[in-house]
């Protein structure tokens, strides 16, 4: 009975560790055979380590498979790799995400390795726990060393023979489940990183001048997308029109392809509301909503995503200096209503709207009004099988991104105003097999749609700043550009502003009007 269960555990072990490193199986029959051999011994060294210890057996094992089932499916289903991103994704998600992707097949997949981990566990007490200590210790000295030596000159020899795929598969920052740890500690780290930068200089404490008369301040709206390709927006290019409205509206301006800060929210955030920039990837400066702040607007913050949480928490420190925050349920385009009761009549306004966008599940992010590229439905587990139905649900979902946006400008076509449009990252369709963003560099991922729009009262106000704006279109595009855009639009010129970067010319000499001089504020 003791050698079957001790053959027993040594069969889960060994199919826990080929299951739970499927990037070994896009190598070559020589490097798989020899990566399995190698993932298989890791495997077992770990087991007879934990599985020796009471109360940390069982937390191990089934940590472990949970872990090493999660990391699997989202491999193998999404092109998703287990590094500081994904570890970052499941810390900070929230329902709507975790709904997006949750299935009844990962459900069952997870209960089976759930089931799976306490099995190994009791096995583990069974085969292990009454071994003598000087024993085990021996056999489990003598294992790591063997081990050791396999992975370390497996390592060398495939370095040597510049096998990259063979020896990469193994690296243990791929290797499950070292893996995670690994991922976990590199989080811990840049969230630490992160707090560094809670205390950011304010830029309202650098000089800075309202160069527009008091009564002339615009209403500035910002709409930060999700996840929305430049490629699928019908005024780039794209084969189909997924852009009607904005394709026949008037004083709209296309600047085209924008190279993003990031390819994740959490990350291109801070590339968007700070002067961070995508070479100098730390900022200098809080957020550009302090200047507005201090140049007396009224500024919104209005968001369709969750609250921000840990999407760091310098993001929400961000965030949080706007006079008013909000965040609202239903649709996106919840959003135009909302604005419109936040600033009714008023002018001198900066609102933020975060839309949900083209966030996957693609399908679930518009009403039938939106679905015009059918069929658009997919399963999950098969995105490959279906890749035109998720490409279809995708293009309904940057549909109704145009009609939100028209929506906005609609809103705001009898008042002074002016609308900026980016997405905070794109998305991945299934090119070489990937979906998504945020755990591989794909370049579709880092490339979104930027526009400008401007009422006729802008224009009327700010007739050189509209031409600069204008005469802009083809300048290559970053997020870079948006702080110090912003900014300009508003009529506001500061010493922490880069006028290079600033498409309005608020920030070079004889640009930006001022309709009563008398009237700008300077403020030292």
């Amino acid at each position: 009975m003791r050698t079957l269960q001790t053959w027993l555990f040594g069969l889960l072990c060994a199919v826990s560790a080929a299951v739970y490193n499927p990037q070994i199986y896009k190598l070559d029959a020589l490097g798989i055979g020899w990566d399995v051999v190698v993932v298989v011994a890791l495997h077992g060294a770990l087991a007879m380590l934990f599985g020796r210890i009471p109360g940390v057996r069982w937390a191990y094992f089934t940590l472990m498979n949970l872990a090493g089932c999660a990391t699997t499916y989202f491999y193998t289903v999404f092109g998703v790799t287990v590094n500081y991103d994904s570890v970052a994704w499941l810390f900070e998600t929230n329902s709507m995400e975790v709904n997006s992707f949750l299935t009844w097949r990962l459900s069952l997949l997870m209960g089976v390795s759930f089931l799976l981990g306490l099995i190994q566990a009791s096995l583990s007490k069974r085969v292990l726990g009454d071994v003598p200590l000087k024993r085990y210790a021996a056999v489990f000295g003598v294992a790591l060393l063997a081990v050791a030596g396999l992975y370390k000159g497996s390592w060398a020899f495939f370095k040597y023979m510049d096998w990259q795929p063979t020896y990469e598969a193994i690296s243990l920052s791929r290797v499950s489940p070292i893996s995670i740890p690994k991922a976990i500690r590199m989080y811990i780290h840049e969230e630490g990183e992160s707090e560094k930068l809670l205390d950011l200089p304010n830029p309202a404490d650098a000089p800075s001048q309202l160069v527009v008369a008091e009564d002339e301040r615009p209403t500035v709206v910002f709409i930060i997308g999700e996840s929305a390709q430049a490629a699928h927006f019908g005024i780039n290019g794209y084969e189909r029109q997924t852009t009607p409205r904005l394709a026949a509206m008037p004083n709209l301006l296309n600047y085209g392809v924008c190279r993003s800060f990031g390819n994740t929210t959490r990350v291109s955030l801070i590339g968007m509301l700070t002067d961070a920039r995508i070479k100098e990837r730390k900022p200098q400066h809080a957020s550009f909503i302090n200047l507005f702040n201090k140049h007396g607007y009224e500024t919104y913050f209005i968001s369709r995503q969750n609250k921000l949480g840990r999407s760091g928490h310098l993001t929400d420190a961000l965030i949080s200096c706007s006079k008013h925050v909000k965040y609202v349920k239903g649709r996106d385009i919840e959003l135009v209503r909302h604005m419109n009761e936040a600033i009714g009549d008023t002018s001198g306004n900066l609102v933020l709207l975060h839309m949900v966008g083209s966030h996957f599940s693609y399908k679930h992010q518009y009403t039938d009004q939106y679905r015009k590229f059918v069929p658009d439905d997919y399963v999950n587990e098969e995105l490959s099988k279906y890749h035109q139905n998720v490409i279809n649900a995708y293009d309904n979902s940057i549909l109704k991104t145009d009609d939100m946006i028209a929506s906005v400008i609609d809103a705001l076509r009898d008042k002074n105003a002016v609308v900026f449009y980016t997405s905070d990252h794109g998305d991945s369709l299934g090119k070489r097999g990937v979906f998504l963003h945020g755990t591989t560099v794909e370049q579709e991922q880092y490339e979104v749609p930027f526009l400008l729009w401007y009422s006729d009262a802008f224009k009327a106000a700010r007739p050189q700043t509209v031409a600069h704006m204008q005469a802009a279109v083809g300048t290559p595009v970053t997020h870079d550009f948006i702080y110090h855009t912003l900014v300009g639009l508003a009529g506001i010129r500061s010493d922490v502003l880069d006028a290079s970067l600033d498409l309005s010319g608020t920030m070079q000499s004889g640009v930006a009007e001022v309709a009563q001089p008398e009237a700008a504020a300077a403020v030292q």
